[in-house]
């Protein structure tokens, strides 16, 4: 019997460094990879606010400042499927003077922009209506799930790449993937290119020059290898 617990001791004993070495016989990598690609989408809010002593009054006004900016839109050829508005909401605001109570209203225009050089032009008229805040635009791609993945492929070559790089320092091999996963991160990053600049128009008033720059994909992938001799 002693034998017997001897004999499973060794074995235990043995089992385990044998699983610690082969625990110990992988890498962990990762790899990234980011495509720039060209903005050809834009995003765009615009945020009407009117502020009265009457619920009426001040539906009127929003719904007044809305349809100026409806027709604008529509005066730019842009289509009702790419607009659209969140209603109207109201609410109570109270000020220190005597206690006095106005209604304020605001309704949110948001707007999808097929031609990026077409917000300049929007947002002069726009801005020079009373009770109207322009938000600030985003910048998308219609490539971007195509590019997400190609990103993708380039981080896992750029992973396994670094992973041969290394074991071939030490005198192996890769061996099977032990584990994959890709590594969370925003899917597109705005270049510091895409911003709104204000210029002078012969001194008269600004105008608002965009320059859409570039829009970039990034994915970062963590794969783990086993070794091999």
């Amino acid at each position: 019997m002693p034998h017997l617990k001897v004999l499973l001791i060794l074995t235990f004993i043995s089992f385990f460094n044998h699983s610690f070495c082969q625990q110990e016989r992988t890498i962990d990598v990762t790899g990234t990879a980011e495509i720039t690609i060209t903005p050809d989408k834009l995003y765009w809010s615009v945020d009407v606010r009117n502020e009265n002593t009457s619920t009426q009054s001040v539906k009127r006004e929003v719904d007044e400042t809305t349809n100026k900016i409806l027709r604008i839109l529509d005066q730019q050829g842009i289509s009702e499927k790419d607009i659209e508005t969140s209603g109207i909401s109201l609410s109570k605001n109270y000020y220190n003077d005597n206690n006095k109570m106005k209604y304020s209203g605001n309704n949110l225009i948001s707007v999808t922009l097929w031609e990026i050089g077409s917000y300049t032009k929007l947002l002069d008229q726009i801005i020079e209506i009373d009770n109207v805040f322009p938000q600030s635009p985003s910048l998308t791609s219609t490539k971007e799930i195509e590019t997400r993945e190609t990103a993708r492929t380039e981080s896992i070559k750029n992973a396994r790449r670094k992973a041969e790089e290394m074991a071939s320092v030490l005198g192996l091999k890769l061996g099977k993937v032990m584990k994959i996963e890709e590594k969370p991160m925003s899917s597109i990053y705005p270049n510091p290119f895409n911003s709104t600049d204000s210029i002078q128009d012969s001194g008269m008033r600004g105008i608002t020059e965009f320059r859409e720059g570039k829009i970039s994909i990034s994915v970062s992938t963590r794969i783990i290898f086993e070794l091999v001799d």
